[in-house]
């Protein structure tokens, strides 16, 4: 889990959907958008990629756990949340660490 301050609150996740860019990536799809108090990050895992909540769950623990180091590469005032794809409930926690750096630098 991130700290409370790099939380969306329910509006600000929904102004994300409503006027955030998008970029896809193998393991994930990203949107983001400027104009956030600080940076912001969100994790969703759809019940089409796991059925179980218990696999949605780990998966996006696994996911919150590679990008707390990488959350100083956001920049300031910036909003993102992953979307994650089946690739990313079997990736190796490096290779979710290299996607999420990579992702976050091209911002």
């Amino acid at each position: 889990m991130l700290p409370k301050t790099s939380r969306f609150t329910r509006a600000e996740f929904d102004a994300l959907l409503k006027g955030g860019r998008v970029r896809n990536y193998p393991l994930f799809s990203l949107r983001f958008a400027p104009g956030f108090v600080g940076r912001k990050a969100a994790v969703v895992v759809s019940k089409k990629e796991a059925a179980l909540a218990s696999l949605r769950n780990r998966a996006r623990r696994r996911v919150y756990a590679a990008l707390r180091p990488s959350l100083s590469l956001l920049p300031a005032r910036t909003g993102v949340a992953f979307f994650l794809r089946k690739g990313s409930l079997t990736a190796t926690p490096a290779e979710l660490r290299a996607a999420i750096d990579e992702a976050l630098r091209a911002l």
